[in-house]
């Protein structure tokens, strides 16, 4: 089993993914890495974390269905708030974080995917944790590299696995403290 494990990281180590198509089956990028964003309410962030994808609307009857392009486990899984799940890339220091899955569509716990399996599909509902500040239903993807998620210079852009500078921050009431509970990173 070991050499088996060793072998998917190998692969893993040469995949870089090129496109929101290679995470979102017939999928098109609705907002792109370390890009400013115009969100509404009190919720506001320095740009944004992650790329998001949604079905493409040239598409009839397009999936949407989220996959991961390696061969990957389930670390963990929160079905609350946002619904966020953190997949690990077998063999590498890479881990993938996806919000706003439907709560009955999370995967289990050290569940097992190779590259091009779906993973869970097309929100049908509008799953953020602060609904007013959201686009509707798409798949959030972050992805960070030899670290934790919540500190920026792990954070890499999911297309490409480039590294940005970024002073990425978040706040949830409109930046009128500066309570470090009201920044994510």
């Amino acid at each position: 089993e070991q050499e088996q494990i060793e072998r998917k990281g190998e692969y893993n180590q040469l995949v870089v993914p090129e496109s929101i198509e290679d995470y979102v089956e017939d999928g098109v990028l609705s907002e792109g890495f370390d890009v400013d964003q115009e969100l509404t309410g009190d919720y506001d962030t320095t740009a944004h974390y992650g790329v998001d994808g949604i079905r493409n609307p040239a598409i009839t009857n397009a999936s949407g269905d989220l996959r991961t392009p390696w061969y990957t486990s389930v670390k963990s899984v929160d079905p609350a708030g946002s619904n966020p799940f953190v997949l690990t890339v077998l063999g590498t220091d890479i881990r993938i974080r996806v919000k706003h899955s439907d709560v009955d569509d999370l995967p289990s716990v050290r569940s097992q995917y190779k590259p091009g399996q779906t993973i869970s599909v097309f929100p049908e509902s509008n799953n953020s944790n602060v609904p007013s500040s959201s686009t509707g239903p798409h798949n959030h993807i972050e992805v960070s590299r030899g670290g934790q998620f919540g500190w920026q210079r792990y954070l890499v852009n999911p297309i490409g696995l480039t590294t940005s500078e970024t002073d990425f921050q978040f706040t949830t009431d409109g930046w009128e403290t500066s309570n470090p509970a009201n920044t994510y990173f």
